[in-house]
């Protein structure tokens, strides 16, 4: 059923990049929403564009390279993301962004404790 060269085949392939790409679009639509100030917006909007320019470049060298050196991409790719995680998250409490508040918001119990 799920053979190379199947309609199901392809049909499976496509589905993960789908559901991949919706997943960074909403995450990064929530993170833009629940910025309050001009400056959270600015900082958030920078990092959004550092973070797909850098994923996009990754996919595509994992892509593009022959293997087994294709793997070899992770070397820099894991710590320059662990980097930019830690950045962003300096760079927005530095802005007093509370975030991270759960799911039912920084005024029941969350971690933020600014309401959003």
């Amino acid at each position: 059923m799920f053979e190379p060269g199947t309609v199901g085949f392809w049909l499976l392939l496509s589905i993960g990049p789908v559901i991949g790409l919706a997943g960074g679009v909403f995450g990064t639509w929530n993170s833009l929403r629940k910025c309050t100030t001009q400056a959270q917006r600015r900082v958030m909007w920078k990092w959004t564009i550092l973070m797909w320019a850098g994923i996009a470049i990754f996919l595509t060298a994992m892509l593009l390279l022959p293997k087994p050196w294709n793997w070899l991409v992770w070397v820099p790719y894991a710590p320059a993301l662990i980097y930019s995680i830690t950045r962003l998250n300096r760079e927005m409490a530095a802005v007093g962004y509370a975030g991270g508040c759960g799911w039912g918001g920084c005024d029941s119990g969350g971690r933020g404790g600014a309401k959003h």
